[in-house]
């Protein structure tokens, strides 16, 4: 039977990264803000309070150290049973999305008062981030992850063959990508596909690259 599965990669956009960031500059850092020790009283005494949702993330940036570079768009938002709003905000540097990361404000209901702070966001983009042109095309990113599935070898006892393999629904989104192993921000492209075979039955690709993560999260191979 037809199966299809999806892929997903974050590719390297090759931007041209300077090597001149004075040592005393602080590198891109993951901020887990449910862990951070963020004192409410203070961020609650800095934003205006009375913004509506959309407004509400760029009122509370400043106090969770986001730089004049970051916005919060508002992603979606939920009302609890006891009135406290959660609002879901997407980081974006530069107008580019923050790949991987939400922050999650809770205000309570009348004072629009924070009262819980959650996700993650990412601080400091700019020191790793100074040029966020790519030299890379979203056609050559979509390419390259195409080629790397179809490299992969076939999946064991399965006979499963990915040389001639389909591609649908095909997108590509620039992001920017903290990379774990030295939490270095990179300009990378988010591409994501349905990828079509013949076969019985599909339990877990092959592995695409070394930096693969496990099936249905996003695969990541950097090309710098």
């Amino acid at each position: 039977m037809s199966t299809a599965r999806r892929f997903g990669f974050t590719l390297s956009g090759s931007a041209i990264l300077l090597a001149t960031i004075c040592c005393e500059s602080e590198a891109a850092n993951k901020v887990e803000l449910n862990q951070s020790g963020q004192n409410l009283v203070a961020l609650n005494q800095r934003t205006a309070l009375g913004a509506a949702p959309e407004q509400f993330g760029n009122a509370v940036a400043p106090g969770i150290g986001l730089g004049t570079e970051d916005t919060l768009i508002l992603a979606r938002q939920s009302v609890a049973a006891n009135g406290v709003q959660h609002l879901h905000f997407e980081q974006r540097f530069r107008n580019i999305p923050v790949w991987g990361e939400r922050v999650v404000v809770s205000r309570e209901p009348g004072s629009n008062r924070v009262v819980r702070l959650g996700g993650a966001a990412v601080t400091n983009i700019a020191n790793d981030l100074q040029d966020t042109t790519p030299t890379l095309s979203a056609g050559d990113a979509l390419q390259r992850a195409e080629n790397a599935v179809r490299s992969t070898p076939p999946v064991k006892n399965m006979n499963v063959s990915t040389a001639n393999a389909r591609f649908t629904d095909e997108r590509t989104r620039l992001v920017v990508y903290l990379r774990p192993s030295d939490s270095t921000a990179k300009l990378s492209y988010e591409v994501t596909f349905f990828r079509s075979s013949t076969l019985r039955q599909l339990s877990q690709a092959a592995p695409i690259s070394s930096s693969m993560r496990k099936p249905a999260r996003l695969y990541t191979t950097m090309t710098d």
